[in-house]
């Protein structure tokens, strides 16, 4: 999949298995000390909070992922569509306006990466395959990008900022972003680096690697987009890939 071009807010308003790989004491120990609360007046940074969701390599890995709060906006279409590029700019918008809301608190967080969830009509729930979607029109992808938040982001929060948002834009686009919690618990998940177009390519590695520890795909292709692709070249682009699985 491709990302969109990333939106300043402040610019738009808008077999029998075999047991898999447990994380290592190591990372365990690692997850527990980055767990702990940000310090009075710093921003929480969600990559240093949740290392396992950010640490990846181009070798596929299994990663145990606690629930996330998420700010969510869904769609459907091809990523270079005027329906996707609107969603970015208004779930980018609402991000901000919800960090300055907090830092006013003095919860202020940083605003991480974006990420997106990905399949088509062929299954709503579940996509089995996740190169399928290489095999379809890009007309009929279906995405939802995300946005995570630190934990203890509160609805009426995020029901305020929306509602500010339509009284400063004379629209009601912000009230399409909803704050959800993902849950993809045990998951395969590798480092692509090249052009989006290039992923199945990673995804065909994380499925097979899965397999062999007999685990099956069970959630929808997910991307996390650590590049800009404004300013990196297509075959230096690095996204996480992660597929849940059980």
């Amino acid at each position: 999949m491709a990302r969109p071009s990333r939106v300043s807010a402040r610019k738009r308003s808008a077999a029998k298995p075999r047991t898999a790989a447990a994380p290592t004491r190591a990372a365990t120990a690692k997850t527990r000390k980055a767990a702990v609360r940000a310090k009075p007046g710093t921003a929480a940074d969600l990559r240093r909070l949740r290392p396992a969701a950010y640490e990846a390599t181009v070798t596929p890995r299994i990663v145990v992922l606690d629930p996330t709060p998420c700010l969510a906006v869904e769609g459907r279409g091809a990523p270079e569509g005027p329906d996707f590029q609107e969603a970015a700019g208004i779930l980018y918008a609402t991000a901000w306006s919800l960090k300055l809301a907090l830092k006013a608190a003095g919860r202020e967080f940083k605003v991480p990466p974006l990420e997106g969830l990905w399949w088509s009509d062929a299954d709503l729930r579940r996509l089995d395959d996740p190169r399928a979607l290489w095999r379809l029109p890009r007309s009929a992808w279906r995405w939802k990008l995300l946005l995570p938040l630190p934990d203890g982001a509160a609805p009426e929060d995020v029901r305020r900022v929306r509602e500010e948002l339509c009284a400063k834009r004379g629209d009601l686009l912000p009230n399409r972003v909803r704050l959800e919690r993902i849950e993809e618990g045990r998951c395969v998940q590798a480092l692509h680096v090249g052009p989006y177009a290039k992923e199945s390519e990673t995804v065909r590695r994380m499925v097979a690697y899965a397999r062999e520890r007999g685990l099956q795909p069970c959630g929808f292709h997910h991307e996390i987009y650590l590049s800009d692709p404004r300013a990196t070249p297509p075959e230096k682009l690095r996204t996480i890939l992660r597929l849940a699985v059980r």
